[in-house]
């Protein structure tokens, strides 16, 4: 190389390492999830931090879990089914990338179920059928791991899926297995609303609709879930159209 060109390349180098974006640090990408109300812009800054983290770090089970969860988030609560489906894949993409480096951890196999119930409830038809399935595989994977997790996610949503999916003919659905997943979750974390909830669904699918009201007053006078303020609200709010639905 000659010298001109030499000198070119090197101030070419310099000028592209000034401008690049460093990489945020794991706390500050962590935070920005974390915080408060938990807003979609900053939720999708997090999500692309925590990506670029993982990625930079192929090997770091926690980062690979913690991209999963922000993503998952946004599979949850983006804005159009685009962007739902897009999250949820990559959400699965970081937790089976989790699993591979650690499947004795509950976070990876926690964060692939909810995702792939997320892209269940898009797609629907025979497709879903077997997302369902997918997800209670994961679901019973995570339960022996740990099934405090997430104030006891992985009973309540396999407990959930069960009393909701089809039974006979396609053997998914067994209400029995889901009374003892969503009681189990109720009996782990009882103040958790979302478990209270899942119980006024369980009793009312069983007549006891006193019990299943019950249930769900628990909910609706709960405090916010520290950690899931900003969620709250909308949780009420889908307790009282359940409500309103089962007075018809």
């Amino acid at each position: 190389m000659n010298h001109f060109f030499s000198i070119a390349f090197s101030v070419w180098v310099a000028t592209a390492v000034a401008l690049a974006e460093p990489l945020p640090t794991r706390e500050d990408a962590r935070k920005l999830f974390e915080d408060q109300p938990r807003k979609l812009e900053r939720v999708r800054s997090a999500a692309d931090a925590l990506t670029e983290i993982a990625n930079a770090n192929p090997k770091d089970y926690d980062d690979h879990w913690h991209a999963a969860r922000a993503w998952c988030w946004l599979a949850d609560y983006g804005a159009d089914d685009k962007e739902k489906v897009a999250a949820a894949n990559r959400a699965i993409e970081f937790a089976d990338r989790a699993i591979a480096i650690n499947e004795r951890r509950v976070e990876g196999h926690y964060y692939r179920a909810r995702s792939i119930g997320m892209l269940a409830d898009i797609e629907r038809g025979l497709k879903a059928l077997g997302r369902v399935k997918e997800m209670a595989k994961s679901l019973e994977r995570a339960i022996p791991l740990d099934e405090k997790f997430d104030a006891a996610g992985p009973r309540r949503l396999l407990g959930l899926l069960l009393l909701n999916a089809p039974g006979w003919p396609l053997s998914i659905g067994d209400r029995k297995a889901a009374d003892r997943h969503i009681r189990r979750a109720v009996e782990l974390v009882p103040e958790y609303p979302e478990n209270q909830t899942a119980l006024g669904e369980l009793l009312f699918s069983q007549k006891d609709k006193d019990g299943a009201r019950a249930a769900m007053k628990k909910a609706l006078d709960a405090p916010p879930w520290p950690g899931k303020e900003d969620e709250s609200a909308g949780w009420k709010e889908s307790i009282r159209k359940a409500l309103k639905e089962h007075d018809k």
